[in-house]
């Protein structure tokens, strides 16, 4: 599984490999991925690969995770998805990605 996240936070961006287990997003020191984002919660949302492809779910959180502009509880993240935790953007870097993986990333809707 190659699947990445590209975050941008201002002028910083960074990526962030997605493993099989779970992977935590907020302001927490116990995140894998910490956002210094007044907007984010401590645990806000979390990414796990479901049956090969990339899902997002938001912890309950008061500011919400959107999904290209809708906020959500629990979505798929699609190839062309852009989640906004806060300030914060996050897309699939698919640089890595076979074609089979970016296949099952493409939205069908």
């Amino acid at each position: 599984m190659s699947v990445k996240l590209l975050i941008k936070d201002g002028e910083n961006s960074h990526n962030f490999k997605l493993n099989p287990e779970p992977i935590q997003i907020g302001r927490s020191s116990s995140s894998q991925i910490k956002l210094n984002d007044p907007m984010v919660s401590g645990k806000h949302c979390t990414v796990y690969i479901d049956n090969g492809i990339a899902t997002i779910q938001d912890l309950g959180t008061t500011n919400g995770t959107f999904v290209d502009g809708q906020k959500i509880v629990n979505a798929k993240i699609n190839l062309n998805t852009i989640i906004k935790i806060g300030n914060v953007e996050i897309t699939v870097d698919s640089s890595e990605m076979t074609e089979q993986e970016k296949s099952d990333h493409l939205d069908e809707s």
